[in-house]
């Protein structure tokens, strides 16, 4: 892997709307391990560190795992326990 030593913007293929039009997301890697976001279009980048975007996908990933085990265990009467075990492994293929 090399270093990231200047910023990288992509464009997104996703459009979200604001004030009465559908703009692309323009999504930045920038030095200082910093992920910014921004319509295109507009100059208000907002920027979050990358080690605050992997502690957010962690969260999204144990709060499904949570829902589904209370599924499991609502549907099928297992403990919770059992519930988040089998949970753990019908999501286990998200993480790849």
């Amino acid at each position: 892997m090399t270093d990231l030593k200047k910023t990288v913007r992509r464009v997104t293929i996703g459009r979200r709307r604001e004030k009465s039009k559908a703009r692309p997301m323009i999504v930045s890697l920038e030095p200082g391990d910093l992920v910014g976001v921004r319509l295109q279009g507009t100059r208000q980048t907002y920027r979050i560190s990358i080690e605050g975007v992997y502690e957010y996908a962690l969260r999204q990933h144990l709060a499904r795992i949570d829902k589904r085990a209370r599924q499991n265990a609502k549907s099928e009467g297992l403990r919770l326990r059992s519930a988040t075990a089998k949970a753990r492994k019908e999501l286990k293929d998200d993480l790849k």
